[in-house]
């Protein structure tokens, strides 16, 4: 499978995003695996300590950046030969608190559809058994690289 990380993939994985990149020290550090043929894209998710809302809970911002990272990684690659994508609306269900004991989870993205730069996608954390623990569904808007770029230049 191809990973977001490799060096010879579709898009650069941006080394400082707190969903994605490898020199985040307080990220997630997803390294997505995915098919752009197939419409999908996972990662395992483990949360570390400075995750955790309640006691013994994944704080549930967390919880939606690790949805969106996965949502928005599967819109970049399918839109990759234009730029990045942006999220335009998320829409979360927590089904159950995600326990920092029952770590590590999957993250999963599917594509519903696409339309243009226009990409709806869904998406889940699931337990180690396949209990669903939140899902969540987005509309991810397709930029072009140097826009993406600009957004954070001020």
């Amino acid at each position: 499978m191809a990973h977001a990380s490799d060096p010879d993939g579709p898009f650069p994985r941006p080394a400082t995003c707190f969903g994605c990149g490898a020199e985040n020290p307080a990220g997630l550090g997803l390294d997505v695996e995915y098919s752009i043929e197939e419409g999908w894209c996972r990662a395992p998710f483990t949360p570390r300590a400075i995750h955790v809302g309640p006691p013994g809970l994944v704080h549930g911002g967390i919880v939606a950046t690790a949805l969106d990272e996965a949502m928005a990684w599967l819109a970049t690659l399918l839109g990759a030969a234009v730029g990045p994508a942006v999220t335009g609306s998320l829409e979360i269900r927590y089904r159950r608190p995600l326990r920092m004991i029952d770590a590590p989870f999957l993250v999963e993205a599917r594509l519903v559809r696409s339309s243009g730069r226009r990409h709806k996608i869904s998406s889940t954390i699931t337990l180690a058994d396949g209990t669903v623990a939140a899902d969540a569904t987005g509309l991810f808007l397709t930029v072009p690289l140097a826009a993406w770029l600009a957004l954070g230049s001020g």
